[in-house]
């Protein structure tokens, strides 16, 4: 038969007889096995990226060609030396300058991401040198009553009430009443200032019950009254005054043969040193009580006007 002529290809056996092949491992792979070859084949090289089925390091062991040298620790050590890193990473210097810890006191940095960005905490003891300028400082304030003003972009100066009123151009009054509640004696012939220790009503805090005078903060003119009643028996003289810082500048008469007296008048005070108080001279030979309540005895002011 030549190359041209036809043939009987249903003649040629389908199944391969040849015992040698049938042997071989060849004989074993089929067309589905090469189809999943040819598609492994297609996903590239992955070598090094898998360990084989099994393949654990529950034990110490290297693998030829596979080392764990100084990453892990045979079994039963790891906790060990875990505990002793942490130790030692404790116990080493911060090497973390470049952070913020929150738990730790700070110092002022003047450069760097976090300068002028700190919290001002409870671990604050105080300023070597006034590097704050965006925060009033409260030593400005030396007195009650003190206000700080702006004077300018950014400053702030000092201002007692009465500047300040006069600053914003508004009337204030002030006003208190005050008397003696507990026993008190009056010698014979001698001023004696009669020591009011009870406020009646003082919404400025004007009154000095330590001192037993009445220091109003706003120059002006007040009205001042003061009275007192002592015990009997009569007596042949009793004056009653009010007295300026020490000096008596209002007198309300002398009374003879009376046990009590009153005094009334406008007075100026500067707002700031001048003070009222009540005094007391009777001439009756000998030690004289204060009746004390606040009807018979107390001074008051109110003002300025």
């Amino acid at each position: 038969m030549t190359e041209t002529e036809d043939y009987d290809k249903s003649a040629i056996p389908s199944v391969e007889y040849d015992p040698i092949f049938v042997a071989s491992p060849a004989y074993g792979i089929t067309l589905s096995n090469i189809a999943d070859w040819n598609t492994a084949f297609s996903w590239g090289d992955h070598a090094g990226l898998y360990s084989p089925l099994g393949h654990n390091h529950d034990t110490a062991y290297s693998p030829l060609g596979h080392n764990h040298s100084g990453v892990y620790d045979p079994a039963g050590t790891g906790e060990a030396e875990a505990t002793a890193h942490v130790a030692a990473h404790e116990a080493a210097s911060d090497p973390h300058t470049g952070y913020r810890l929150e738990s730790a006191d700070h110092s002022h940095q003047s450069a760097g991401a976090q300068a002028g960005k700190l919290d001002h905490g409870l671990a604050l003891d105080g300023l070597g040198d006034d590097d704050h300028t965006q925060y009033i400082k409260h030593s400005l304030a030396t007195a009650i009553n003190d206000f700080l003003l702006a004077s300018g972009a950014g400053a702030f100066v000092k201002k007692t009430l009465a500047e300040t009123i006069a600053i914003l151009g508004v009337t204030v009054f002030q006003k208190a009443r005050a008397y003696r509640a507990n026993a008190q004696t009056i010698p014979d012939s001698t001023w004696t200032k009669i020591e009011i220790d009870t406020d009646s009503f003082d919404p400025t805090n004007i009154t000095d019950l330590v001192n037993h005078r009445i220091i109003p903060t706003i120059a002006g003119y007040y009205q001042v009254n003061g009275s007192l009643n002592i015990s009997v028996p009569t007596v042949t003289a009793l004056v009653v005054s009010l007295f300026k810082n020490t000096t008596e500048v209002s007198r309300g008469g002398q009374f003879v043969s009376e046990y009590g007296g009153s005094v009334s008048d406008l007075i100026y005070l500067n707002g700031s040193t001048d003070y009222i108080e009540l005094k007391i001279y009777q001439i009756s030979g000998g030690t004289r009580n204060l009746i004390i309540d606040s009807p018979r005895n107390y001074l008051s002011v109110v003002g300025p006007f």
